[in-house]
């Protein structure tokens, strides 16, 4: 059974005239050097109203990426930065605020666990001091690119795994609230499939999106089995609730060629978790 597709928005990605963002309402942008190919890749208000956001730079010959962990003020101004990773390539995705000062960090390391690359999961404290950290995957590539905190205190991570062929599917790393494994479980077919987004429904079950040649919308049980599926063209890149109780919003982007040119459009879908 397939999940039902409620409501899909079309609008097609332009360039805007310079006074359009300045009705946006921005307060203050800050620029970090972190070097080429750096940058933040997500962020979270801490409770002072300052902010914590993550993401890579680019460390020692310029070649290789650490984890980069950033708080500012309430206004932007630089608390402390620190890096987290080892010689190789390590990059962090995805931040959540699981108490007033403690933060869960996720992303991906080569730095350290089985071979290739692993998930890698840091709880911090406000100073970003490490209170632990794991890594979970096998000899393959294994890769999270979003992790959320749980209603039972662990962490749910998404992301994509390298199978026999070469290819990649999507991943789910479920772990308890001190980062010990409970299960992980892999989704797709023989193409690529990758995971970008993951939330908790209100029933306990993880609803899932991201890119994917077999299925780009899972719904999976609270153990990672497979309830529900979707397929379509477009690639997801993120979820969240919509104020309808059992239904979700996503957003994505489809690539299209026009005049050999090619763009993007980009997409808003509704969907709902029942089985139809």
């Amino acid at each position: 059974m397939k999940l039902m597709v409620l409501n899909i928005a079309m609008i097609v990605i332009c360039l805007l005239p310079k006074m359009a963002f300045s009705e946006i309402g921005i307060l203050w942008t800050k620029q970090f050097d972190m070097g080429q190919g750096a940058g933040f890749f997500d962020v979270v208000e801490n409770s002072d109203g300052g902010y914590i956001a993550v993401g890579d730079a680019l460390f020692g010959s310029d070649t290789l990426n650490q984890w980069y962990l950033h708080k500012s003020d309430q206004s932007g101004n630089v608390v402390w930065d620190k890096l987290y990773g080892g010689s190789l390539v390590d990059r962090a995705y995805s931040v959540q605020r699981v108490e007033d000062s403690l933060f869960a960090v996720a992303g991906y390391t080569f730095s350290f666990g089985n071979g290739g690359a692993d998930v890698w999961l840091l709880k911090v404290n406000e100073d970003g001091d490490t209170l632990w950290s794991h890594t979970y995957g096998d000899t393959l590539d294994n890769y999270a690119f979003c992790m959320k905190h749980m209603s039972d205190e662990g962490y749910i991570m998404a992301g994509d795994t390298k199978i026999a062929n070469g290819n990649y599917d999507i991943c789910l790393v479920k772990v308890d609230s001190i980062g010990n494994i409970k299960w992980s479980g892999e989704y797709g077919g023989d193409d690529y499939d990758d995971g970008y987004s993951v939330l908790e429904t209100d029933d306990g079950n993880y609803f899932v999106v991201g890119d994917a040649a077999a299925s780009n919308v899972l719904l999976v049980d609270s153990l990672g089995n497979l309830i529900n599926e979707h397929h379509d063209d477009n690639a997801y890149y993120g979820a969240t609730k919509s104020h309808t109780p059992g239904r979700y919003v996503v957003c994505g982007g489809k690539p299209a060629y026009y005049n050999d040119d090619l763009f993007y459009y980009l997409f808003l879908a509704e969907f709902t978790d029942s089985l139809h």
